[in-house]
């Protein structure tokens, strides 16, 4: 996982060439509320036309270790 320079944004790329393509994701959580962004780019590398679904599940431990909130 990358940062974009001097923030808590996350710049990373997953690619498959196996499934040929590729999900670049940003993402942050806002620092003042109890927000979690998310944004994704998908690029298709294959050379013909096809639909995708995407699906989101996300496992929230918060609060669970005195050092950390999540």
């Amino acid at each position: 996982m990358k940062y974009f320079p001097d923030t808590l944004v996350t710049n990373s790329t997953a690619k498959s060439g196996q499934l040929k393509i590729s999900i670049h994701f940003n993402d942050f959580v806002y620092h003042s509320e109890d927000v979690f962004v998310r944004k994704l780019t998908i690029k298709n590398e294959a050379d013909y036309d096809r639909e995708l679904k995407i699906f989101f599940n996300q496992d929230f431990h918060l609060y669970g270790d005195k050092q950390q909130d999540t």
